[in-house]
């Protein structure tokens, strides 16, 4: 009885060794395995234990070469994980740090107008203290005047009754009573010019005061 040669195929090594003699029984060795469906495959009968071992080698070497490649691609990443956390901190110190200078420059600016704002106002506290003070000595000036003028027109009208109600049986000539007359209307009417003056003076003074009050409320 002649064994059977299977063709091989097209795509698979051709086989070397001799044909296998048919068993004699139909019974298998104990220690042959199981018989397998998928030996029957024309491809797998022609392998070799060289071609699974190439195949085998191969596998292993595309495995370590992925393997290769995934330990590369962890350490860029690691590697860019890294990085990006260095300049998160760092970008959070810097913005930190940015945050405080302007809050420290706000607090210098705020306390230097602050103690220009206070200078300001006790100036303005000065400057009306000095002011009313001098409104106050204003007016007592001007009542000073006020009563010596006052003193001074009633001397000269009653000099100028005395005058007036003096007999001619004293010896004046009537001559040297208009002269004195004269003179004493001409002493008069300067005291008085020279009363109201000062008065003026006075007054003006008091406005002067009262408008700078008012210009400092402006």
């Amino acid at each position: 009885m002649k064994a059977h040669r299977r063709t091989p195929s097209p795509w698979s090594t051709p086989s070397l060794d001799p044909p296998t003699p048919p068993a004699q029984s139909s019974e298998l060795p104990p220690s042959s395995p199981p018989p397998d469906e998928r030996s029957e495959s024309p491809v797998h009968d022609s392998w070799t234990n060289e071609d699974l071992t190439t195949m085998l080698i191969e596998s292993q070497e595309r495995i370590a070469e992925q393997a290769l490649i995934i330990d590369k691609h962890e350490s860029e990443k690691a590697t860019m994980t890294a990085t990006f956390s260095r300049r998160l901190v760092l970008a959070e110190q810097q913005a930190r740090q940015t945050y405080q200078d302007k809050v420290k420059s706000l607090e210098r600016e705020f306390a230097w107008a602050r103690r220009c704002l206070l200078n300001r106002i006790d100036n303005l506290k000065e400057a009306q203290s000095e002011a009313e003070d001098n409104h106050a000595e204003t007016v007592i000036r001007m009542k000073r005047a006020q009563k010596e003028l006052a003193r001074q027109a009633e001397t000269l009208q009653r000099e100028l009754s005395d005058l007036k109600s003096c007999p001619p049986e004293l010896g004046l000539g009537e001559q040297n009573r208009r002269g004195e007359r004269s003179d004493l209307n001409n002493t008069d009417t300067a005291t008085i010019l020279k009363g109201s003056k000062r008065i003026r003076d006075g007054e003006d003074e008091v406005e002067d005061v009262k408008t700078s009050r008012k210009r400092q409320r402006m």
